[in-house]
């Protein structure tokens, strides 16, 4: 125990591209969540060097994380966002849904290795 309160004191937390919004007029937080991950893992993978990535929830970064090095890439899931938004009953929603549907489970798969805490 106190190894890890010695290493969280440690830690430096920086905060980049909080400017970019979590929504868009309280819609599309998906969407958001992704960009954001992007630009995040842009700017880390040009500012930190790393033996191992770990990614927590959003996978859209990892296609990035993995083309810019040889560095390792775990991604840990809680639980697929897929599976998370489940009312496709309007069009517009379906529409909205598909393609970050398909980006999501194409960049899980890119993943060195993939850790559920789901059934």
């Amino acid at each position: 125990k106190q190894w890890y309160q010695r290493r969280v004191r440690a830690l430096r937390v920086v905060a980049a591209f909080d400017f970019l919004p979590r929504s868009l007029l309280g819609r599309c937080f998906a969407l958001c969540a992704a960009v954001r991950m992007v630009f995040l893992a842009l700017y880390i993978r040009l500012t930190v060097t790393s033996d191992l990535y770990i990614v927590d929830q959003v996978s859209a970064c990892v296609p990035v994380l993995k083309a810019m090095s040889r560095t390792p890439v775990l991604f840990y899931c809680h639980f697929p966002d897929l599976l998370l938004s489940t009312d496709r009953s309007r069009a517009l929603k379906r529409a909205y849904r598909a393609p970050l549907d398909w980006w999501e489970s194409v960049t899980t798969r890119m993943a060195d290795r993939v850790l559920v805490n789901s059934s």
